[in-house]
């Protein structure tokens, strides 16, 4: 059996391997870095619209209650005003009536009763603790 005998130029060789192994690995690392770089950066960018974006949704989703919350209260406004200018215009034209010819007396007395049931019961909400009251 014959043994295996390395000289000093055989392990500069192999050393010499391992280093240009390593320089052709470091290089080929380097090289699929660089050419992954655009896409980390793009990645980045993506991430940090994604990220202002979802605060402009927060900050929209809650601009979009109130607005919401306004709409109701402005529909419910109207309605009340409607209601409001429908009475009173009624109770000048009964009050009209009765300036022209010094009758309708039935009539201002009906539309005095209107008026007071609309502005205690309808306008301020007291139709709704009588109601409990009756109840009970």
């Amino acid at each position: 059996m014959e043994h295996v005998v390395f000289t000093p130029a055989d392990i500069t060789a192999f050393c010499n391997l391992i280093l240009v192994v390593a320089g052709v690995g470091a290089l080929i690392w380097n090289g699929w870095k660089k050419a992954k770089e655009p896409d980390v950066l793009q990645n980045k960018k993506i991430k940090a619209m994604e990220e202002r974006l979802e605060a402009h949704e927060r900050i929209f989703e809650k601009m979009r209650i109130h607005l919401d919350n306004d709409k109701h209260r402005l529909d419910e406004i109207e309605s009340a005003t409607r209601v409001t200018n429908r009475v009173i215009i009624q109770t000048l034209q009964v009050l009209v009536r009765h300036g022209i010819d010094g009758n309708n007396r039935d009539e201002l007395i009906e539309a005095d009763k209107e008026l007071n049931r609309y502005l205690l019961n309808e306008r301020w909400g007291h139709e709704k603790s009588e109601d409990k009251k009756e109840k009970e």
